[in-house]
């Protein structure tokens, strides 16, 4: 029988204690805005997260696969199928299915659906659907809705 020869334990150093003046106030205008570059310019910048499912490979920024009445439509059928439509959901679908050229980036730096889009969407479904702004989803109308209100 062999015998392992044990190791000696590694021992973590030990640490001191911060003194005044150890830490160094930090300024906020040391803080750059966020260019997409990643610190120190090494590697990849982040880039805002689309599932992989969606990535928008097929829909290139600009192109238009389609009518501003079929991606309402297609807005239309969603909510029929799910009860609900979240933009969070529906912009990167909707660069899948029909180009980046409906989709662009709003003041929050997130995607948003075209004004175009959302006017004849508006137009389709102006006495059945509502706007919930604080959740930023589409759902059917309910009789507990105020009357003449779209967005809640």
């Amino acid at each position: 029988m062999t015998t392992r020869k044990k190791e000696p334990s590694k021992e973590l150093p030990k640490l001191e204690p911060c003194k005044p003046g150890d830490l160094q106030p930090w300024d906020p205008s040391d803080l750059k805005p966020w260019t997409g570059e990643s610190l120190e310019g090494e590697g990849p910048g982040l880039e805002p997260w689309i599932p992989d499912a969606v990535q928008p490979t097929v829909g290139v920024e600009g192109e238009r696969r389609g009518s501003v009445k079929d991606v309402a439509e297609w807005m239309l059928n969603e909510l029929k199928k799910a009860g609900t439509l979240y933009q969070s959901n529906a912009a990167p679908s909707i660069i899948q299915h029909f180009g980046g050229g409906f989709i662009y980036r709003n003041r929050n730096d997130s995607y948003a659906i075209d004004h175009d889009v959302l006017e004849y969407f508006r137009t389709i479904t102006e006495k059945t659907v509502v706007w919930v702004k604080r959740e930023r989803f589409w759902r059917w109308r309910q009789e507990s809705d105020p009357t003449g209100t779209r967005a809640l």
